[in-house]
């Protein structure tokens, strides 16, 4: 199975609201992720899978992607990856999808990283951050075993390696 794990786009520092579940992504973070999706189809990037936390700007960023990738499903809201979600949480959610062989998970710091860390075999190639609308792929053999990662892309990253390419 290939994991991919997505931080959201640049976000507006408050909501109207006042509650953190609801602040969306700037104009900026929409452009962000927007470029990040298409430099992905480029690429090829299928998944068979997107989940993202229920908060407003995770699921922007994922409707992005999957918007850019032409994904044909609908994008799943997971508890677990909202800020308060835990890896172990997390983890027995993907139990459900197990079958699927590509999926791409967006939520937030530090979950994110934590998940990333939890998943790996070797943590010291995992990235030093993760930055907003970044994107990892981890390699798991099997679900409950560490996994490799394979990649871990910035925005800056994605669009240089589109322009080379």
């Amino acid at each position: 199975m290939e994991l991919y794990l997505m931080r959201h786009g640049e976000a507006e520092a408050y909501a109207c609201s006042g509650r953190d579940a609801d602040r969306s992504l700037t104009p900026s973070g929409i452009e962000q992720v927007t470029e990040v999706g298409m430099c992905l189809r480029s690429q090829h990037f299928k998944v068979d899978l997107i989940c993202a936390s229920p908060y407003v700007r995770a699921a922007q960023t994922a409707d992005l992607i999957a918007r850019e990738i032409h994904y044909p499903g609908h994008v799943e809201n997971l508890n677990s990856l909202a800020p308060s979600g835990s890896v172990e949480e997390t983890c027995s959610d993907l139990e459900h999808w197990r079958h699927r062989d590509r999926i791409l998970l967006v939520g937030h710091m530090p979950h994110m990283a934590e998940l990333l860390f939890f998943l790996m075999k070797d943590s010291k190639h995992a990235p030093a951050a993760f930055h907003k609308a970044a994107i990892a792929c981890i390699v798991l053999k099997q679900l409950g075993q560490p996994g490799t990662l394979r990649w871990y892309r910035t925005p800056v990253d994605l669009i240089k390696q589109t322009v080379r390419s």
